[in-house]
């Protein structure tokens, strides 16, 4: 067994915000933030797991900071705006692709990946 302590730490943290609870501005508040994201469209369509039960709508943020971040970074980052709770994305490269097909879900659809919002840092 290896002494070495487990580095929970991440460069891309992803996170759910709520239509009902965000900030006005943000989308604003993101982009100035200069931290590159992708934001999913709005899911204002999705259902619980037995497909009776509307969810909120809400979108998917994934952040890819420059530097690894701790969950409490990532969330002091995503309350900022109005983001519920950080969610660690464990490989910056292998999963990004897999972080992006799941944010282009939208009911059970697919829709390009063209269609998320993407901010990038300045």
């Amino acid at each position: 067994m290896s002494d070495k302590k487990q580095d929970d730490r991440s460069y891309c943290w992803a996170t759910v915000v709520y239509e009902e609870s965000a900030a006005a501005n943000w989308l604003e508040l993101l982009e100035e933030s200069k931290v590159p994201v992708f934001v999913s469209p709005c899911h204002n369509r999705d259902t619980n797991g037995t497909g009776e039960t509307p969810k909120k709508s809400h979108w998917h943020v994934l952040a890819m900071f420059s530097s690894k971040k701790s969950i409490e970074q990532a969330k002091d980052f995503f309350e900022s705006f109005g983001g519920v709770g950080a969610e660690r994305v464990r490989e910056r490269h292998g999963r990004r692709a897999a972080a992006l097909r799941h944010l282009a879900r939208d009911d059970d659809r697919r829709i390009a990946v063209s269609a998320l919002r993407a901010g990038v840092a300045r």
